[in-house]
């Protein structure tokens, strides 16, 4: 009785044999180093010596290339398994092993898009209802034109010209309030207080010197001099200076 094709290329027989066949091979290239170069070397023939040199590499070559499927083999079986239930069962041909299988759109539920939503609307609805938002609730009531009523009436001067009336609010300024002197209070022991002003701070405030000077430097005349100065011309100090020199001579 032959066993199903699918059977025979399922994901856990391939392990199972790719197991088996490195273990036999990785047996192969043990007796093939330990016995075949010291039987077949001693003989006069060289051609022995070295095929027998040569099959040691290359069983060890094909062990490590099992064992390699092997392992690679089983650990995507392993990081596929969450993605494919059964794929111990399925075929090594049948599994995406460089892809996913795409995902099946779901159904959003009670979610609308806002552009969708918005594309659903009634478009007069919506202009009435900007116009509506324009306006204030008092101004449904009040009877004015823009730009031509009041504050934007234009009255005529006798003289013809034309002026515009704009009302601006008035606000009043508080009076004016001098500012108010230390004043020291005696008191006599009686019902009346005596109130006696401080004459050293009137005198101070009298001494005050101004911010300003009363009187501005006139650039024309020539800068004044200090008591302790006096101009010296230069032609006398020259004479002075020759004179002692043909002294010194």
């Amino acid at each position: 009785m032959a066993m199903p094709k699918e059977q025979l290329s399922s994901v856990r027989l391939e392990c199972i044999w790719s197991a088996a066949t490195n273990l036999l091979q990785t047996g192969i290239a043990i007796g093939v180093t330990i016995s075949a170069p010291q039987e077949l070397c001693d003989i006069s023939n060289w051609s022995y010596c070295a095929s027998s040199s040569l099959l040691a590499p290359i069983a060890w070559l094909t062990s490590v290339i099992l064992l390699s499927y092997f392992f690679a083999l089983t650990i995507a079986a392993v990081a596929h398994a969450n993605v494919h239930p059964n794929i111990w069962t399925s075929t090594v041909h049948d599994i995406a092993w460089f892809g996913y299988p795409p995902v099946n759109q779901t159904d959003t539920g009670d979610f609308v898009d806002y552009y969708d939503w918005k594309g659903e609307r009634d478009p007069t609805l919506e202009d009435k209802a900007a116009e509506d938002s324009e306006k204030a609730p008092w101004a449904a009531f009040a009877r004015v034109r823009r730009g031509i009523d009041h504050p934007f009436s234009i009255d005529e001067k006798p003289g013809g010209k034309v002026r515009d009336e704009v009302s601006m609010p008035s606000i009043p300024l508080p009076p004016y309030t001098p500012p108010k002197t230390r004043e020291r209070i005696a008191g006599n022991g009686s019902r009346f207080i005596e109130v006696v002003s401080e004459p050293g701070r009137k005198a101070r405030q009298a001494n005050v010197p101004a911010r300003f000077p009363s009187t501005v430097t006139n650039h024309d005349k020539p800068i004044p001099l200090p008591r302790r100065s006096e101009w010296v011309r230069a032609d006398d100090i020259a004479t002075d200076r020759s004179q002692q020199s043909k002294r010194v001579i």
